[in-house]
């Protein structure tokens, strides 16, 4: 079979499926309590300076995970910011497209950008997802020891014990991290 056969036949298979999966969720999704006024009043009425500013602070995240990429990337080659921040919002952009099947995308242009082996690309994707993991249980572990519950009125929720109980999952969170650090 010739090379331009061969895409045909795979351009067309991946249509199939794509309709046959559009098919089977078009029951999924549910539009009734979408109003397009409500959305046109919405954005009408959106302050413009926060919009540009939570999308700076978007772009500003990724290129800080551009960043932690070059500098978990250091042991491997030389490498510069440029392609890695390119590859990072492509990577982003695919999984926005696919979901977490978009997620192996940035290892996968990276290694092809950079002249690197895959393998090695996959090892810091993974480093990656740990820091991520174990940000995520710092900033819970920030947020269990600086916000406190409101119970309802006239019910005291806490008390000696359950503040105890706090510490415990607090202490715990907190270990979370170094656990997997090691």
């Amino acid at each position: 079979m010739q090379s331009s056969s061969r895409k045909l036949l795979v351009v067309l298979i991946g249509l199939l499926v794509l309709g046959f999966v559009l098919y089977r969720s078009s029951g999924m999704i549910h539009l009734g309590d979408f109003s397009g006024a409500k959305l046109l009043h919405a954005v009408r009425h959106a302050n413009p300076f926060l919009l540009i500013l939570s999308i700076l602070a978007i772009y500003a995240c990724y290129a800080l995970r551009a960043l932690r990429w070059k500098v978990f990337q250091r042991n491997l080659g030389p490498s510069r910011f440029g392609p890695i921040y390119t590859m990072t919002l492509a990577g982003f952009a695919a999984v926005f497209l696919l979901g977490r099947a978009g997620e192996p995308v940035r290892p996968l242009l990276l290694s092809r950008k950079e002249k690197l082996p895959i393998a090695d690309l996959f090892g810091i994707y993974a480093l990656e997802r740990l820091f991520d993991l174990a940000s995520a249980a710092v900033i819970a572990a920030i947020g269990l020891l600086l916000f406190q519950s409101r119970g309802h009125a006239g019910r005291h929720r806490r008390q000696a014990g359950n503040r105890c109980e706090d510490h415990r999952l607090v202490a715990f969170s907190l270990a979370s991290p170094v656990r997997l650090s090691f």
